[in-house]
């Protein structure tokens, strides 16, 4: 590989991993941060062929993002482009996620943390339950509503199920219920 090709797969690197490491809402928020970079600042491609590589990248199963960063690397340096692309915007989120679970482990003993982390639980039940209360006067004015999310806040009170599942719990009873009301 010659060194204008080495600079080449450097550069498809360094624009990927620059927009993933800073580039805040997932996949689609990366898209017009990504033309840019390729169309506008460093014109590695033309407005049409990002466009024609964006219809691409949503036509396919996966993660917008990692699915255009290898059709626009395959597209600016073949192979190695796609591969250098889908690293590039692969590795930074890897990395700050590890950064965060490192920092997260050694502070979650930390008093105060602990404490803070068990007042946001308080607080997103207490979001929860509001939440809930508003659905069930706008559009769930069933009993059955009403008592399942009664039932699912008592289990997040009493045995402190985490909001995850709580979510998930709440989300699938709700749509149970919305469907029989549909039926």
């Amino acid at each position: 590989m010659g060194m204008k090709a080495t600079g080449k797969l450097l550069k498809v690197f360094s624009i990927f991993a620059s927009i993933s490491a800073v580039t805040i809402g997932g996949g689609y928020a990366m898209i017009p941060v990504i033309r840019e970079y390729v169309v506008k600042r460093h014109a590695i491609v033309t407005e049409s062929e990002f466009l024609e590589a964006v219809a691409r990248a949503q036509s396919v199963p996966g993660a917008i993002a990692v699915n255009l960063a290898l059709i626009l690397g395959s597209k600016i340096a073949g192979i190695s482009g796609a591969i250098t692309a889908l690293f590039g915007v692969v590795i930074p989120p890897f990395i700050i996620m590890i950064m965060i679970a490192s920092l997260f482990k050694n502070i979650i003993s930390v008093d105060a943390f602990s404490g803070f982390l068990y007042g946001i639980r308080a607080g997103v039940t207490a979001i929860l339950v509001y939440l809930s209360y508003l659905l069930i006067l706008s559009k769930f004015k069933k009993m059955k509503v009403l008592v399942s999310l009664l039932i699912i806040t008592l289990f997040v009170l009493v045995l402190k199920i985490s909001l995850f599942w709580t979510v998930l719990i709440t989300t699938v009873v709700v749509y149970v219920i919305q469907g029989e009301k549909n039926d």
